[in-house]
């Protein structure tokens, strides 16, 4: 269900040295295209392509001519084929390259759309040609160091010929081929360039074929956009209205110098803010197409307790286009962080991929605490709330690695999430028992001297997967915001609409709950999640879940009245369910179909009807106003294998089931099939 702009390789590697892998069920991030451009210094030898005439002097000196050559392979996707300079042109696919990052300052070079990677060969000798060949794992010459050179360029260093690099001028080739030579970093032949042509996009395929996430952009400035070179220059351009600004590519830094460009605010209800962009004027479209933030979260420190803003939409029919922030380090906020705080109306956000770090404790889910009387107090980091009117996220990517929700909404009304992705962690609670990972051990520490007795009240139980995250989307009874600069006081998400999104190892899928009006979910995929869809009311079609960690469809209270979903079963072992649902319904008045495409499933999952829920946090009568649940007139299509168990306090249910009907089958009229 992966999808990436290249083709064939497997993140998971085998090297000569430690490199950081990225494997596939734990990152979704496509590549940025590159255009690898050298400067060559002739060293006094003519070429016969090379305009003497033009360059004068300087064609016979050991200075550099820039003589705008690209790394190209003529034959496009040919194994075995050499590399070579050609003249550079921005419409020449044969001089794009996708760019992975292997860590530890190692990349391959895949040219685009094929299958063949830049190889620098099992030799060490001099002036050995580099080929394309076929992307392979196991190829540690496809590996290149990028030791940097300064003034933006880089020697690339073969991984697996040590002591070579990439070198650009070799005279006795006519057609200028690439070959490898001794490092050297005063060889002005082994400094590349390599200029982004197109941005690394962050998608996931969803099981109806959609692709969600933010998707590659071309790094060209937009036709009719001013661009600005600085984040200060970005940051004053948005109080203006019916403007176009484009920040200029390159990579951004926040950090612990950058507090003066946060803006001092006072959000709806009182509470102090600092804000980095404000968009406070309207009719205005920023893009930040091929730019990349990264924010150092020892900077959160640096604001006390006021909730520190990423961005924040405050004015009207403004677009936020292709915004990338990451942040560097776990350092936790003194009060809250959020990564985006959308007020005002009609506005869109869209093409953003937002990395969240930074919240304590964090590698314990909620176990001991999420809101008021923690067990142990927290600082949470959010990464997108959507107030306001008729605001749009879209086509967007959220890697949410901080304890709060991905997408929340409150005080909203009309709000459209289309195309996102979204993507959380997973952790054993036998593993926060052992405490054995290093990367949560403050986390682990905290919670054993409380003896691991969470907030539910008993000690934290083995058997369970936890999410470390709150919410991938949830909407929420009460919430402020500011409109057209007037200040609305509390009141809940109203009208919620769900497409073609793909949530991953979040706490809940798709939680609307808590919101009024109308709420409608369409081709959304939920994987690895602790509880896939639960909407109290309303409709979702044609959706998909897993129920790996927890049930695809759940119902928060009796009260729960109206809902109608179809919703796919998608391959399941079960192994990591401790609650053993594959969906828990109870309420009244609703339509379940349950679908798979598996004859063959666990039979230890079951479709519970009602009745007692066997989640993490409903053990030894724990949360009693969201357990025991009554269900009523309500019709349930469950055409998977998985069986279904009627509890006692189900009466007026109907429908049919494909897998084995146990339990209350007198007051009830389910036909098994």
């Amino acid at each position: 269900m992966f999808t990436s702009f290249r083709k064939c390789i497997s993140p998971m590697l085998v090297l000569a040295v430690p490199l950081i892998a990225i494997p596939l069920d734990t990152f979704a991030a496509d590549y940025p295209v590159v255009k690898m451009s050298v400067t060559l210094d002739t060293g006094g030898k003519k070429h016969k392509e090379f305009n003497h005439k033009k360059y004068g002097k300087h064609a016979n000196s050991h200075q550099p001519i820039d003589t705008n050559y690209c790394l190209s392979a003529k034959q496009r996707g040919k194994n075995k084929k050499g590399v070579y300079l050609n003249s550079c042109s921005a419409n020449n696919d044969t001089q794009h390259w996708y760019e992975i990052d292997r860590g530890n300052g190692y990349y391959s070079y895949q040219q685009l759309d094929t299958d063949y990677c830049l190889d620098g060969k099992k030799s060490g000798n001099q002036r050995k040609k580099v080929n394309l060949s076929y992307c392979d794992d196991n190829n540690n010459s496809q590996y290149w160091l990028k030791v940097d050179m300064g003034d933006e360029h880089y020697r690339l260093e073969n991984l697996d010929i040590e002591g070579f690099s990439l070198d650009a001028n070799n005279q006795k080739s006519k057609k200028k081929r690439v070959d490898l030579l001794t490092s050297n970093d005063n060889n002005q032949n082994q400094h590349w360039s390599l200029t982004k042509v197109r941005s690394a996009g962050a998608t996931f395929v969803g099981a109806g074929g959609t692709v969600a996430g933010a998707l590659p952009v071309n790094c060209d400035t937009p036709e009719g956009f001013t661009v600005v070179n600085s984040l200060g220059g970005m940051i004053e351009t948005m109080s203006t209205s019916n403007a176009k600004v484009a920040l200029a590519p390159g990579n951004y830094t926040i950090d612990e110098t950058s507090a003066s460009l946060f803006t001092s605010q006072t959000l709806p209800g009182g509470k102090g803010a600092n804000t980095l962009f404000t968009v406070n004027g309207n009719n205005s479209h920023y893009d930040f197409r091929c730019a990349s933030i990264e924010f150092d979260t020892d900077l959160w420190r640096q604001f006390t307790t006021n909730q520190v803003i990423q961005l924040r939409t405050v004015g009207n029919y403004n677009t936020i286009s292709n915004l990338t922030i990451e942040d560097i380090g776990e350092t936790s906020p003194k009060g809250t962080a959020l990564g985006v705080m959308m007020d005002g109306r009609d506005n869109i956000i869209e093409g953003a991929i937002l990395t969240s770090r930074g919240s304590q404790p964090y590698g314990l889910g909620d176990a001991y605490g999420k809101g008021g009387g923690p067990i142990l107090s927290h600082q949470k980091h959010s990464s997108v709330l959507i107030r306001g009117l008729r605001n749009t996220f879209k086509q967007s990517t959220v890697f949410n690695y901080s304890y709060g929700h991905s997408v929340f909404m409150q005080g909203s009304e009309d709000t459209l999430i289309d195309g996102i992705y979204v993507q959380g962690e997973l952790r054993s609670t036998a593993d926060m028992l052992a405490g054995n990972d290093s990367r949560f051990s403050a986390a682990d520490a905290r919670a054993a001297a409380v003896g691991y007795n969470t907030v539910w009240g008993y000690k934290l139980p083995t058997g369970y997967w936890m999410s470390l995250q709150e919410a991938g989307i949830r909407a929420y009874n009460a919430g402020r915001t500011v409109i057209d600069g007037i200040e609305y006081g509390s009141r809940a998400a109203n009208n919620v609409t769900v497409l073609n999104s793909v949530i991953r190892n979040t706490r809940t899928g798709v939680t609307l709950a808590h919101a009024k009006g109308t709420k409608y979910v369409e081709n959304t995929t939920v994987l690895g999640c602790e509880t896939g869809y639960s909407i109290g009311s309303g409709n979702i079609v044609d959706s998909y879940a897993d129920a790996d960690i927890g049930p695809a469809l759940s119902f928060a209270y009796s009260s729960d009245s109206g809902t109608t979903a179809d919703i796919t079963i998608l391959p399941t072992d079960g192994a990591k369910n401790g609650w053993g649902a594959v969906a828990f319904i109870g309420g009244k008045n609703h339509n379940i179909t349950l679908r798979s495409n598996e004859s063959t499933v666990n039979q230890n999952l079951k479709v519970v009807v009602s009745g007692d829920k066997n989640s993490i946090r409903h053990l030894e009568n724990s949360l009693q106003n969201q357990d025991q649940l009554t269900l009523s007139n309500t019709v349930i299509n469950n055409l998977t294998s998985f069986p279904m168990v009627i509890n006692e306090l189900a009466q007026g249910v109907s429908g049919q089931s494909d897998g084995l009907i146990s339990g209350n089958v007198n007051n009830n009229d389910v036909q098994q099939n």
